[in-house]
């Protein structure tokens, strides 16, 4: 998390199984980050990011710069079928991603 705010990332999404373990991470991750950082992470649960994801679509075009190159970032607003895709295909990484953590305890 600490190298995607180095990088530069905008937000930086922290993902945990159930709300007792986003909580504890974000009491963790809090302490240990600067007033200006915290304020980039958010902590979800898998079913909340595709909740985010989806609010998140779309918008105006905007210029951002990143490493000093100006970068023009237009968003486009997507159908209801490709939409359902990219829901199933985020809940897929995410079932992925639990099942290997829950292998590793």
């Amino acid at each position: 998390m600490e190298k995607c705010i180095a990088a530069g990332y905008d937000q930086v999404l922290v993902v945990a199984t159930d709300d007792r373990e986003v909580q504890a991470l974000a009491k963790f991750i809090w302490a240990h980050l600067d007033e200006s950082q915290r304020d980039r992470v958010l902590y979800l649960t898998p079913s909340a990011v595709i909740s985010y994801l989806d609010e998140s679509q779309g918008g105006p075009a905007a210029d951002e710069t990143v490493r000093g190159y100006t970068v023009r970032v237009s968003r486009r607003q997507v159908d209801f079928d490709e939409a359902s895709e990219r829901r199933r295909t985020v809940a897929e990484v995410l079932a992925r991603s639990i099942r290997r953590t829950d292998s590793v305890d």
